[in-house]
């Protein structure tokens, strides 16, 4: 380093310490004015602060899945841009032409249901309907009992076994977190 850099910096910061006396000084004449500033910025840093904490939440984080990268969805686009999934007979010819990909598995969701409790009250519940090898190309293991397994769903002859996988949340608050 250079004597001639320690002197720059070392006017850089006396200018810097003078410009904090100042602004100290002009807060103090106009001290609601410095009231309002200061609260709009905390108030706007946590405005931008919230927004990217739900938007990493809901759209930038990755998905917990083994290959989050390899997983494609594919869906239907309508006329006005949007997109949407395909029907079930749009899923089995699919299915039954894909050669290109290691798996395909279908699913709908955001149903919404009432689950009679253990003391006879109805809880409103989100449902999704899912193939066989959904948990399985997600990765998921269950805390107790299984998930559904590819055998519990036949698409090509229509045969299905009658198998609920319960979420965790559900589980904590209806079945009070149960062993059994």
């Amino acid at each position: 380093m250079s004597p001639g850099f320690l002197t720059r910096r070392k006017g850089s910061l006396k200018m810097l310490w003078r410009d904090v006396k100042l602004s100290l000084r002009g807060w103090a004449r106009r001290p609601l004015f410095a009231v309002v500033a200061i609260l709009s910025l905390t108030l706007s840093i946590g405005a931008n602060i919230g927004m990217f904490g739900l938007m990493y939440a809901v759209l930038l984080r990755p998905l917990d899945a083994p290959a989050p990268k390899s997983l494609l969805n594919i869906a239907t686009m309508q006329e006005n841009g949007s997109l949407r999934g395909m029907s079930f007979p749009m899923f089995q010819e699919v299915l039954s032409r894909q050669d290109v990909f290691s798996d395909v598995v279908g699913w709908v969701g955001d149903g919404i249901l009432n689950v009679e409790a253990a003391d006879d009250q109805l809880v409103r519940a989100n449902m999704w309907a899912v193939t066989g090898n959904f948990y399985d190309q997600l990765g998921v293991t269950p805390v107790l009992g299984r998930l559904l397994q590819v055998t519990d769903l036949d698409l090509q002859n229509g045969r299905h076994n009658p198998v609920v996988v319960v979420g965790h949340g559900l589980w904590q608050r209806v079945l009070a977190a149960c062993r059994t």
